[in-house]
């Protein structure tokens, strides 16, 4: 093998250092897709794109690219509320049971 044979970079050694860089896990990012954000809360990706378009959560449109920052993520889960049943509800459902 020549010098020159072995300074020429093969292709394999070119994806390599071409290459994405390895993913940076989700609990680090600064910003989702909707497709990882929609993803965190076990939904569809239509969900999160359907949020964004209704601006019921902040996008970061820049690039091309729609994203939505880790801010935006907090504010959805910190605002969550205890499901609490609704008490008419049950008494229908029992009303409803009783009559069958």
């Amino acid at each position: 093998m020549s010098a020159m044979q072995e300074m020429e970079p093969t292709s394999q050694t070119m994806t390599k250092e071409a290459g994405k860089s390895p993913p940076i896990p989700l609990n680090e990012r600064a910003a989702y897709t909707p497709a990882e954000f929609a993803a965190l809360f076990g939904k569809e990706p239509t969900w999160a794109y359907r949020l964004a378009y209704k601006r019921k959560v902040k996008v970061i449109r820049e690039l091309g690219r729609m994203m939505i920052p880790r801010a935006e993520l907090e504010r959805v889960t910190g605002s969550a509320a205890e499901y609490v049943p609704n008490e008419t509800s049950r008494a229908r459902r029992k009303a409803a049971e009783a009559l069958r």
